[in-house]
């Protein structure tokens, strides 16, 4: 029966002999207990028992009071206090059924709690308050390799601690035990084999039967993996954050970061924790979630391995800095799958890029395009002409008698005079015209849109070169001299049919010339009487092809490559075609129609074939066993497919071994194919031929393929030497194509040196290998031959 059942049917039974009452019953200081008759107070009439119980100690109280106001007789004395010895008894049976059910509960709970310690695989020590131990569980003896009859009635820190355990840490938890409290710490322990290990440490004063401490209970955590696994991790992250690459690792399926290195944090200035919050595409304007997921697809499916990509990313500031990411997906057992990115700024290298780029299709003077960009421009001016059935016109302006203004003022007047002049012509040619500058003093216009025919075409123009000649005659004031230029202007008409580009510029080149026959500050359009000169071309045709069918006209001439000291360490071929009426052809003057008549793959193993026979007599007879010979490949040649096969029997039949050949190739040729071009060259490689990428940073420059590209060596071009001193841009670019060497193992070779002071330039930036009219012209073969016996003579 519940307690205060019982305590009601005592209380009406005594109401019921003694008649109404209230009776309080106050126990312990808590809320006093009402039963009985509920009447408005105040009473009457009350008593007040103390309940002591059968150990003697006060329990409580009993109040009892009447309404009636009877004196209180003998008789309800004496029951009340009957009502305070049963009401006493039946407490005391409560507290020991309550004490028997607390045991019970608290003896399972210890069986419980035994067994709980019995099987976890933590170790888990219990001591007296000295510390000595009095039971330790299975776990202990697997953690530590003592026994509970090994470790009885010892300290634990007698044997478990060494010379790695921290004594600071060993203090903290001395005193802590001193002053009976719980503590947690992690320190290095000592296995019974000797061997350290790192554990975690949680212990607790052990309280039995009340607040009584009777002793201590540890328990004791091995994390040496955890440890070792932190301390790798934070040596990773070090080297990570040490390294001049920023590092990104985020999760494959948020995508959010869950690891920045510092050079990320300094590179973008966002804190840690902003970074940790955001995804790659948050740093990336290029990109939103879509497209970056679709972008990393490949590498989820496992399609490939890893890729590198450039794209932008974006500064808390709000700027923009290119870079180049390399990014692998890592999928580990046990782990969830994750993407590592690495990313490099690239400022420096697109900076480079885009000033070998400027100054590939700019001049670096006027700023204008230069003679490769405007040829793609007339291309496109021509395309434009056939689908409109409009006419267009190209016009190339020479200045007249230029080299004198140089000589007298000064090269620093005439550059100066060159801008002024660019400016004027700017400013009168029309909106839809193109202007460049091809180099020196001569400048050429393109013009679209001037009419259905001839007549009209041919008036649209001759006005527009009338106002040029005007723009360039006008005196010019510069450096406090004042000067008056003219201009010398050929034209020529198309109407976008099949006439080549480089055809176009020819005829205007002709018609140019005759302006300069005419005079000064005049103008021509070409004419019949120029296509004379186009016929003499076609009868050049007729006699190369002759030429290539025998054995002596087309020939090599070597120009020598020198090192520091002014020493010969290989040569160039140059072709020279050995006319039996004109004499000797330098290659401007049949190049461009060996290439418009496919003639160049012909030309071009005349050449090899016949400098390959003479270099291997050479090494014979002098002591240049390690010199090379760098013959010029073209784009035809190339492209063949048995090319690399007729280079073996090239060298097989000429007795010259591979590495003895260097193949130069240019910009261009690279440009249009490039994957096919680069298998070629691996071919060729193979055999142990190395290549050589000339006339750099004046083509298609681009470092993207420049990586891709089989080279060991590149050739500083002419132009670049030339602005070397003249133009501080100059001096910059060939300083970074020299470093870009550098950073891609590559020998560079600076050509068209014709200066001392280019030299100790070039000496100065780095460089090693030279080439120009400086140290020799090229030479036909019998001179170099003399040349190589003066030398083993010396020797």
């Amino acid at each position: 029966m519940h307690a205060n059942n019982v305590l009601h049917d005592l209380i009406d039974l005594f109401e019921f002999r003694h008649g109404p009452c209230r009776v309080l019953l106050n126990l312990g200081g808590s809320e006093p207990v009402s039963f009985g008759n509920h009447f408005e107070p105040p009473a009457q009439e009350s008593l007040t028992i103390d309940l002591i119980n059968r150990a003697g100690a006060a329990v409580g109280s009993l109040l009892v009071e009447w309404p009636d106001g009877n004196a209180l007789t003998e008789g309800r004395r004496d029951a009340v206090e009957r009502l305070a010895r049963l009401v006493r008894d039946h407490l005391d049976i409560k507290i020991l059924e309550e004490l028997q059910t607390s045991l019970h509960d608290k003896n399972a709970q210890i069986a419980l709690l035994s067994e709980v310690a019995r099987q976890t695989s933590n170790g888990v020590v219990v001591t007296d308050l000295e510390g000595r131990i009095n039971w330790v569980n299975d776990g202990f003896q697997k953690v530590t390799g003592f026994s509970l009859e090994e470790v009885t009635g010892r300290k634990p820190g007698s044997f478990l601690q060494g010379k790695q355990t921290d004594p600071e840490t060993v203090a903290r938890m001395r005193q802590r035990l001193s002053e009976y409290q719980d503590f947690e710490v992690e320190l290095i322990n000592y296995h019974r084999s000797g061997r350290p290990y790192w554990v975690r440490i949680h212990c607790e004063p052990l309280r039995l039967g009340g607040d009584q401490i009777s002793g201590f209970m540890a328990i004791q955590t091995d994390i040496d993996a955890e440890k070792r696994s932190k301390e790798k991790l934070e040596r990773f992250r070090q080297t990570l954050d040490s390294t001049l690459d920023c590092v990104f690792m985020f999760d494959a399926a948020t995508l959010r970061f869950f690891y920045v290195n510092q050079g990320a944090l300094d590179q973008l200035g966002y804190s840690e924790a902003e970074l940790l919050g955001m995804h790659p595409y948050d740093i990336k304007p290029r990109y939103d979630e879509t497209e970056f997921r679709e972008l990393v697809r490949p590498l989820v499916e496992r399609r490939i391995p890893r890729f590198n990509f450039e794209t932008v990313h974006r500064r808390e500031n709000g700027s923009d800095i290119p870079v180049e990411v390399f990014l692998q997906y890592i999928e580990l057992e046990g782990d969830e799958p994750r993407f590592v990115a690495i990313v490099r700024d690239i400022t420096e290298q697109k900076n480079q890029t885009q000033a070998i780029e400027q100054l590939a299709y700019f001049d670096p003077l006027t700023k204008l395009p230069n003679r490769r960009l405007i040829r793609t421009k007339l291309d496109h001016a021509m395309a434009s002409c056939a689908s409109t059935g409009q006419f267009g016109a190209v016009l190339l302006s020479d200045l007249d008698d230029f080299k004198s203004v140089n000589d007298t003022l000064g090269h620093r007047f005439g550059d100066d005079l060159l801008v002024e002049i660019a400016g004027r012509f700017k400013r009168v040619l029309p909106h839809s015209g193109d202007l460049s500058r091809l180099g020196g003093d001569e400048f050429l216009f393109i013009l679209s849109g001037l009419g259905e025919t001839t007549e009209k075409a041919k008036e649209k123009s001759l006005a527009i070169g009338q106002a040029l000649l005007q723009a360039a005659s006008s005196p010019t004031k510069i450096l406090g001299d004042t000067k008056s230029v003219s201009t010398s202007l050929g034209i020529v008409l198309f109407d976008g049919d099949s006439i080549p580009a480089s055809e176009l510029m020819r005829m205007a080149d002709i018609a140019m010339y005759d302006s300069k026959k005419k005079g000064k500050n005049c103008l021509s359009v070409f004419d019949d009487a120029m296509q004379k000169k186009l016929i003499d071309e076609h009868d050049l045709t007729r006699d190369l092809i002759l030429a290539l069918n025998r054995t002596e006209e087309i020939a090599p001439w070597f120009q020598p490559k020198v090192d520091p000291g002014g020493r010969w360490v290989g040569f160039e071929a140059l072709v020279r075609w050995n006319h039996p009426k004109r004499g000797v052809l330098n290659p401007g003057q049949f190049i461009d129609i060996a290439e418009g008549q496919n003639l160049m793959p012909a030309l071009g193993e005349a050449v090899l074939v016949h400098a390959c026979k003479l270099m291997s007599a050479w090494r014979r007879q002098y002591p240049i066993q390690n010199w090379t010979l760098a013959v010029n490949v073209s784009q035809s040649q190339l492209a063949m497919d048995d090319f690399p096969a007729k280079v073996e029997e090239v060298l097989t039949k000429t007795n010259l071994p591979a590495h003895c050949l260097q193949l130069e190739i240019t910009e261009s040729v690279v440009a249009e194919n490039i994957d096919g071009c680069i298998a070629q060259m691996n071919r060729l490689r193979r055999l142990g031929v190395s290549f050589s990428l000339d006339d750099f940073g004046t083509g298609y420059s681009s470092l993207s393929y420049l990586r891709q590209l089989p080279i060991d060596e590149l050739k500083i071009d002419k132009s670049f030497v030339d602005t070397l001193l003249l133009y501080e841009e100059g001096y910059s670019i060939v300083r970074a194509i020299l470093q870009l060497a550098q950073s891609l193992n590559l020998s560079v070779v600076a050509e068209g040196i014709e200066e001392e002071a280019q030299l100790r330039a070039l000496v100065n930036l780095g460089c090693k290998r030279y080439q120009g009219f400086l140290f020799s012209r090229p030479q036909a073969p019998e001179q170099i031959r003399d040349c190589l016996a003066a030398m083993k003579i010396v020797s």
